[in-house]
């Protein structure tokens, strides 16, 4: 049953609501670490962190807004193979490795530190989202590496 359209589209509008918290968790801690004194014990999670996990999802938006875009391009002349500016565009998933590495190295290493309850468990759900994510994608094929 997760295939249908009806699962598929409350899969993209999960990932695209993790990004935007990411996003916006991201600019509210920047907003609230700027009134702190550099002398003062940070609390929660940084910035950086959050900017990171923003970063990775807006790399996998950009990688499936291209192939939605291919697919309005090229139409049916995408059943002869992909050219190779499409073929580009598989790279994008292995980039956004990067950044969800450093937000989850970031992550734990600043999980230690007292803060509030909420921000912790929003972001695990957002790093368990990105699984969630390069699960979706290797569902329908879509990580470069099977093609």
């Amino acid at each position: 049953p997760w295939e249908t359209p009806r699962w598929q589209r409350r899969f993209l509008g999960g990932f695209a609501a993790a990004g935007l918290a990411a996003l916006g968790v991201g600019l509210a801690r920047l907003a609230t670490r700027r009134r702190q004194r550099w002398y003062e014990d940070l609390r929660g999670l940084d910035p950086a962190t959050w900017f990171l996990l923003a970063l990775f999802w807006a790399l996998g938006g950009a990688f499936l807004g291209g192939l939605w875009w291919t697919d309005r391009e090229m139409g049916t002349l995408l059943g002869y193979g992909l050219p190779l500016w499409a073929k580009g565009l598989f790279l994008l998933p292995f980039v956004a490795l990067v950044p969800l590495a450093g937000a989850l190295i970031r992550g734990i290493r600043n999980l230690r530190r007292p803060g509030p309850i909420w921000e912790r468990g929003l972001f695990l759900l957002d790093l368990a989202a990105g699984g969630g994510f390069y699960l979706f994608l290797n569902l329908w094929n879509l990580l470069g590496f099977r093609f």
